[in-house]
């Protein structure tokens, strides 16, 4: 299949373009009992996302002609990508958790998940326990915030 082919081949260029991009002298930062820099978990991470798009790329070889596949949601992927963008320049801006907590709300949201109160709590607890096992525990550094010296 001809978009499997495509996309596998995309999504994979992206990837090593921006593995590529984690040996740039700006990430030398050692941290975690000194033999592990910060982009080691990006590292793995956009080797998985390499290993996945080389699978789909394969598969437009292997795979017979798929009709009728369902119709994209233009809207709604459009307002999530756009909040993961917005998201992405705040914490430049405010710091990871000022950013990822109303981020992660608004996220989920426009995907579709509809309960207030579950999704208020999960989008203040799920940032702060990543927060805390990257910085407490990793001790890898995350975008701060300018506006308050501990996180």
């Amino acid at each position: 299949m001809i978009a499997h082919r495509l996309y596998g081949a995309a999504l994979f260029t992206l990837a090593a373009l921006l593995f590529a991009s984690t040996f740039a002298g700006d990430y030398a930062v050692e941290a975690m009992f000194g033999d592990v820099s910060t982009v080691f978990v990006p590292r793995l991470f956009l080797a998985a996302w390499m290993v996945f798009a080389a699978l789909i790329f394969a598969s437009g070889f292997t795979r017979p002609e798929i009709k009728g596949l369902p119709e994209v949601a233009w809207r709604r992927l459009a307002a999530v990508a756009g909040v993961a963008v917005i998201t992405g320049v705040g914490m430049l801006q405010a710091g990871f958790l000022l950013s990822t907590i109303p981020g992660f709300f608004a996220f989920t949201w426009f995907y579709g998940y509809r309960k207030p109160l579950s999704l208020a709590i999960v989008s203040v607890l799920l940032p702060l326990a990543i927060w805390l096992l990257f910085v407490e525990v990793f001790q890898l550094p995350l975008p701060q915030s300018p506006w308050f010296e501990g996180f």
